[in-house]
């Protein structure tokens, strides 16, 4: 259902039956009669999370602008996003939680992607790669392909694309049986 009032904005709402056992969500009246935590345990964002889960993406990348317009796209998708700005902590992030992506740039300080993602699959990791780079050369895709990615991407690049491929990495990672940050 929608209730508008000019000034004050409009509220929607919907009925979601989930099996879920409690206050009932229906209506505008049900969510009303909820104490406040009560809304955040039952809230949309938290049932959805909770029952299909969210792809966990680290992107290291280190050109503050491309990190916020590729976070930001990706949040918007709804994945949650961690950051690192160079090799080093792109690696130690890598290594020390769980993700089901790592979107790498090549040119970085302290350490080029092509080290990270070798270091990473020479360790064991077989969390899915995307190099996302300006070093557009055939030999540098074929090199990093080479090392361990799973895909690679030209900068500059069109977001749609970088959406199709994370969806479609994601989606074999799930098919293939990797172990997920999170299971529904």
């Amino acid at each position: 259902g929608v209730e508008s009032a000019v000034g004050r904005g409009s509220l929607f709402w919907a009925t979601v039956r989930l099996g879920l056992s409690g206050a009932a969500l229906s209506g505008a009246s049900g969510a009303n009669n909820l104490s406040a935590a009560e809304r955040l345990f039952f809230s949309p964002e938290r049932i959805l999370k909770q029952y299909f889960g969210n792809s966990r993406i680290l992107l290291v990348e280190d050109e503050p602008g491309l990190v916020m317009t590729v976070s930001d796209l990706l949040m918007n998708e709804g994945y949650e996003v961690d950051t690192a700005t160079d090799g080093e902590a792109g690696l130690l992030k890598a290594t020390s939680e769980p993700y089901d992506l790592i979107i790498l740039d090549v040119m970085m300080p302290k350490r080029n992607g092509f080290d990270v993602c070798r270091d990473l699959r020479q360790r064991g990791y077989d969390t899915a790669i995307l190099m996302l780079t300006a070093k557009t050369q055939v030999h540098d895709r074929v090199v990093g392909l080479k090392l361990g990615a799973d895909d690679y991407l030209n900068k500059p690049f069109d977001p749609s694309e970088l959406l199709a491929r994370v969806e479609a990495l994601l989606r074999r990672v799930k098919k293939e049986g990797r172990t997920q940050v999170r299971t529904f």
